[in-house]
């Protein structure tokens, strides 16, 4: 859900969440037994969580209006629930005087939801055509909205949505990817665009047309690390545009990376590690974290960590002393990365056995169509229980087998020798 506000004499944007996407990543762990009960509990209620969040900051705020632009939750995920929780909040903007406009993107499409859902009085949903709705009584302020346009190109759009504009101040509201056609959007009178479907947040203009994706306010899955939020963008009587980030998100996902140059033991290892995962909880003010973990580089300790059953040890007792916490830390995946510290100018000069094996993993981490032919030799292994630590639900990601590439290297190096 991509949501944005806007106030009589602001406009104040949001980008949002899909409501139930978020029980998706559970499949990293190979299953939600994995996960202990606060964790499990945690994850499945976070996007409901940051819902509320966003409600709250909407009232908190006094916002005129609230704008959804697209997928208020996943299609491939959908639920009663995600619905009714999406109306619960809207009602509770109408109980607050305050209006909110939805257009349906691509994983909510209007035929989708639930015929007997009751949307409040202050709610409008846009239809498949090009709506213009008055804000105000005075008709100074106007949303400009559309649902599910992914037959029309961006430059079509832009152009009907300028003929339809007749304010002085006028809020397009699309759940499109523009990225490649910005200047489309750029080229328009309207005041500012309140755009969803891209998950990271992305400002393309501060002053009128102000353009944004605020992105998800909570992220979806590992790749959607770092803060996660919405914009409050202001945008006065004389078009002066003012934007803050909020952060939203009820977990964070993260990477932390520990180098082993220099750390000789394993209880410096895990003190190194503890002291990461301490300050990234506190970076998060102090928000739960799931975390992925590399360890990198070529130490004491690195021909042990070559050994999966020594990274799952780790992760394991980092999630029985974190994972219970009120705040809590929760490892989903460990790895470690020989390669990726030794310079690129030594690895030549390495032995002949050793170097032809970090020349030839490069080529494979660095080259895509490498990258798809190893994709193709795995294939016939995906279905394989031993093989899901490596996988998505999407299957294997570029980087996942980059992953792959990085421990049958650090393995190889460990019974080389070189890692010792």
């Amino acid at each position: 859900m991509y949501v944005h506000l806007s106030t009589r004499q602001a406009v104040r944007a949001w980008s949002g969440l899909s409501i139930q996407r978020i029980s998706i990543w559970i499949a990293h762990f190979g299953s939600a037994g994995d996960l202990n009960a606060r964790v499990k509990s945690t994850v499945l209620d976070a996007s409901f969580a940051t819902y509320e969040r966003i409600i709250d900051l909407t009232i908190e705020q006094h916002a005129d209006a609230f704008l959804v632009a697209g997928d208020a939750y996943d299609g491939d995920d959908r639920s009663l629930r995600a619905q009714l929780a999406f109306v619960e909040g809207l009602e509770r903007l109408d109980s607050a005087g305050i209006h909110s406009f939805i257009c349906h993107g691509q994983h909510d499409r209007l035929d989708e939801w639930t015929a007997r859902l009751r949307f409040p009085k202050r709610a409008h949903r846009f239809g498949p055509g090009i709506e213009v709705v008055p804000l105000d009584t005075d008709h100074q302020v106007e949303v400009i909205g559309i649902s599910q346009p992914h037959s029309m190109s961006i430059p079509n759009l832009a152009r009907e949505f300028e003929e339809a504009r007749n304010s002085a101040f006028s809020i397009g509201l699309l759940a499109a990817d523009v990225t490649g056609e910005i200047q489309a959007l750029n080229d328009s009178s309207l005041t500012y665009w309140a755009l969803g479907s891209i998950h990271r947040h992305a400002a393309y203009r501060d002053q009128r047309p102000a353009i944004a994706y605020p992105g998800s306010p909570q992220g979806h899955h590992p790749e959607e690390t770092g803060p996660r939020g919405a914009y409050v963008v202001d945008i006065d009587r004389r078009g002066r545009i003012t934007r803050q980030f909020h952060h939203l998100d009820t977990i964070r996902w993260i990477e932390i990376q520990v180098n082993l140059t220099g750390i000789p033991t394993q209880p410096e290892l895990f003190e190194t590690v503890e002291r990461r995962i301490e300050r990234q909880i506190a970076d998060a003010d102090n928000r739960a974290i799931i975390y992925r973990l590399i360890f990198e580089g070529h130490g004491p300790l690195a021909g042990t960590l070559a050994d999966t059953d020594t990274i799952a040890d780790i992760v394991a007792r980092l999630n029985d002393d974190y994972g219970d916490r009120e705040v809590f830390a929760w490892c989903h995946h460990a790895s470690y990365s020989p390669g990726t510290a030794l310079d690129a100018d030594d690895k030549p000069q390495t032995g002949d056995v050793i170097g032809a094996l970090l020349r030839l993993s490069d080529e494979f981490r660095n080259d895509g169509e490498r990258l798809r032919q190893l994709e193709a030799e795995l294939a016939p292994l995906l279905e394989d229980p031993r093989f899901l630590p490596y996988r998505d639900e999407a299957g294997l990601s570029d980087r996942d087998m980059v992953e792959i590439i990085n421990e049958a290297e650090a393995r190889l190096l460990a019974e080389l020798g070189s890692t010792e």
